[in-house]
């Protein structure tokens, strides 16, 4: 998971804002970061999202659905960003989201 984690953060363009550098000017480099992270919410989420569903089934709400339904808000919140600032980018001729 660390292995996934580190080019995540590494290639996000908020990141690299936030210490001053560049990202590599490599095509496709801006889709590095929501394609491992969402690599990384299927994987390292499965069980919490597994448990959920199961908890759900059985009618007894725990912790694995609160912290299955936060990973998920979580991550639809990014998606919807990243989904945002990609139409906000485009229309300004870019092609791809610039913050994940």
């Amino acid at each position: 998971m660390l292995a996934l984690s580190i080019p995540t953060v590494l290639l996000n363009r908020m990141f690299a804002d936030l210490l001053n550098y560049d990202l590599p000017s490599i095509p496709g480099v801006s889709w590095v970061s929501p394609i491992l992270g969402t690599v990384i919410y299927v994987w390292g989420g499965r069980p919490f999202l597994t448990g959920a569903v199961s908890e759900v089934r059985d009618r007894q709400p725990g912790m694995m659905l609160l912290i299955g339904t936060a990973i998920t808000v979580a991550f639809g919140a990014s998606s919807a960003r990243a989904s945002a600032s990609s139409r906000t980018s485009s229309t300004s001729g870019g092609s791809s989201p610039s913050s994940w």
